[in-house]
């Protein structure tokens, strides 16, 4: 299963790939598009970037854009559910790709969100290439296991892959296809 979602659709996304994340299951990729990964400041709180507008073109949705989290913000402050930023990499998709707008209020902390998620990434990667050991007592052919235990453990072994494609003059919300 892949989740996908715009705007807050995305955030709704990461926190369904998290509640479903098992070891048995997990959704395999994501594709968000400019989503909201830490809700713990409002909309008024957090960094504009350097070419947003000063007369911002998105300020009569900044009410809209706090309805999600609004009054249940302090309540699940710590939660990875609300607040994807906060997430354990192993319970997100091994599979991401973020969608981002330059001129956009999202844009710092997505941008501290894919980097910090491609650091972790490439960590484990690496751990996850090195050496593969097989125990004497079991065939490395995998013939004596039920297939689907192998799926799993295979799954577990597959790599993670985060890209994040930041749009130059994009606004939330109006990333423009040609660039796509």
């Amino acid at each position: 299963m892949s989740v996908s979602g715009f705007s807050t659709g995305g955030n709704l996304a990461l926190g369904v790939a998290q509640w479903l994340a098992r070891p048995e299951f997990n959704v395999k990729a994501a594709v968000m598009f400019y989503a909201p990964v830490d809700l713990r400041l409002s909309p008024w709180g957090k960094l504009k970037p350097a070419k947003y507008p000063e007369n911002d073109p998105l300020a009569f949705v900044l009410p809209l854009m706090d309805a999600y989290a609004g009054s249940e913000r302090e309540k699940y402050r710590d939660s990875p559910i609300l607040h994807p930023i906060l997430a354990d990499i192993e319970s997100l998709p091994r599979n991401m790709l973020f969608l981002c707008a330059k001129v956009d209020l999202l844009l710092y902390e997505q941008t501290v969100f894919v980097n910090r998620l491609k650091d972790e990434a490439a960590a484990l990667n690496r751990k996850i290439e090195g050496p593969q050991e097989t125990s004497p007592d079991h065939s490395s052919s995998g013939e004596d296991r039920v297939p689907l235990a192998s799926e799993f453990e295979s799954a577990a072994r597959s790599p993670y892959n985060i890209e994040g494609m930041f749009f130059d003059d994009q606004i939330h919300g109006w990333i423009e296809s040609m660039w796509l």
